[in-house]
């Protein structure tokens, strides 16, 4: 095989997995590696890393590890450690030890949203967060969905606003969803507000979401994490 299909083939390999998994699970591997781990791995060092970790690192934190050392070792094509049943035991017994109920975020009710909407500004900035703010609440979408969205993504009806879905993280293989939001009354609409921030920007293609700049919009996508920062904010 030459090296440009080995090359092609690992392109296939890293968009059969989402970017925010790629990051994770590189994160993941680096750590192993920074705390003495080898690829491949013996069922062993993986078993004593886990347990040297535990209590320190959440459950969750570790099973990604595990997930990722995993799949490494798969697509490597090296004897997988995980699958043995000394790496098995030793999760079982972190998760039995160490396992905490997950933490419950407390949801934006529409009495909640509407006050956030109240600090929102006339200037691009709050034109920009209400329309996300709106978008978001109405569509239900995540917050990497949201970021995902690209103007030619949005379709403008009748009835009010289409949104396609070309990927989410319950739909890996990328078959797509619509998502239809109707005109609300009153002065929050998520549509209105979606039509007004693309007309006060002038948006027409590219990431719909943005980052901003110095006094303007950027050209760069607006990321997942600066969601949750207007959100808190």
């Amino acid at each position: 095989m030459d090296t440009e299909a080995s090359e092609r083939t690992k392109d296939y390999v890293r968009a059969s997995f989402s970017e925010a998994t790629l990051r994770a699970y590189k994160s993941d591997i680096e750590h192993f590696v920074a705390c003495g781990g080898v690829i491949p791995a013996s069922p062993e060092l993986v078993a004593n890393y886990l347990a040297a970790y535990a209590g320190i690192l959440s459950v969750s934190t570790l099973s990604r590890r595990v997930a990722a050392l995993s799949k490494m070792h798969e697509v490597k094509g090296f004897d997988n450690p995980v699958k043995t049943e000394l790496v098995r035991a030793t999760m079982r017994g972190i998760r039995r030890k160490h396992h905490t109920a997950p933490k419950q975020v407390s949801p934006i009710t529409k009495a909640r949203l509407f006050k956030m909407l109240k600090t929102c500004e006339e200037d691009i900035k709050g034109v920009r967060d209400r329309a996300l703010l709106l978008i978001g609440f109405a569509s239900a979408l995540r917050r990497s969905e949201l970021v995902a969205l690209n103007c030619s993504h949005v379709e403008f009806v009748p009835e009010g606003a289409i949104l396609n879905i070309v990927r989410s993280k319950t739909d890996q293989q990328g078959e797509g969803r619509r998502i239809g939001i109707p005109y609300a009354r009153g002065d929050y609409c998520p549509v209105k507000s979606l039509k007004k921030y693309m007309e006060t920007t002038e948006l027409k293609e590219g990431p719909l979401f943005r980052s901003l700049g110095e006094v303007e919009l950027s050209k760069a996508r607006l990321a997942a994490h600066g969601v949750a920062y207007i959100i808190k904010r």
